[in-house]
């Protein structure tokens, strides 16, 4: 709702996605943490069921600018890099296991 306000103000809509997408990223820093922290509490179908789903909201766009690509880019690029990070890092907690 905070890009709302700032799409009306600025009259551009790239503005209004860039807020958009900037506070979705920043929600994301927590998850991220987490998902470091306790790997294995992670359920990994939904971040890359979100992948695939940002993946193809991208390719049914008509046409492609920074306002219809920033933000389904930035989430899906977001899941990749905490499916990567979970799991390098139950690999590498798995290889300290006894």
């Amino acid at each position: 709702l905070l890009s709302l306000p700032a799409w009306y103000v600025a009259a551009d809509p790239t503005v209004a996605v860039v807020i958009l997408t900037s506070v979705d990223l920043l929600g994301f820093g927590p998850t991220l943490r987490k998902a470091y922290q306790y790997p294995f509490e992670e359920n990994l179908t939904f971040f890359a069921v979100f992948a695939l789903r940002n993946t193809l909201v991208i390719a049914a766009l008509a046409s492609y600018s920074i306002a219809t690509l920033l933000f389904p880019l930035a989430v899906g690029i977001s899941c990749l890099i905490l499916i990567v990070l979970v799991f390098a890092r139950r690999t590498s907690l798995a290889s300290k296991s006894p």
